[in-house]
């Protein structure tokens, strides 16, 4: 199971920069928006993996930051978006063996799009906005 989350959920990230920053490179601009989540500030009490694997995301993000510095049209972006309102938190696996539910402090999945479409109009490396801080 904590094998199945960071292939998701941190590898997944790794393999997509793998593949995308040198086509960024070659054509020296580019812009890799990761939707991270707020579980890469804030550990996730029953969620070690899922807290271990966003946190590392974010080390990434951080670490091809000063990777790319010398292209000044390439952004590595990240996002890190508190919990949405849906039903995907009741249809996700749940190991912990304590019931899950979206909390009410929960943010509009549509203001988050526009927070993503915002990000790939005008790049900045972080945006806390939806930090849920």
């Amino acid at each position: 199971m904590v094998d199945q989350i960071i292939k998701t959920n941190l590898l997944g990230y790794m393999h997509s920069a793998h593949a995308v920053l040198p086509i960024s490179k070659k054509q020296k601009k580019g812009i890799l928006i990761n939707n991270i989540s707020i579980g890469g500030w804030m550990p996730a009490p029953y969620g070690t993996a899922y807290t271990a694997s966003k946190f590392g995301i974010r080390g990434m993000v951080e670490t091809l930051q000063g990777e790319v510095s010398d292209y000044p049209d390439i952004h590595i972006c990240a996002l890190y978006p508190g919990f949405q309102k849906s039903s995907g938190i009741e249809h996700a696996a749940n190991y912990s063996g304590i019931k899950l539910s979206t909390p009410p402090s929960s943010f509009d999945p549509r203001d988050l799009a526009k927070s993503i479409v915002e990000v790939a109009k005008n790049p900045v490396d972080s945006s806390y906005q939806y930090r849920g801080i």
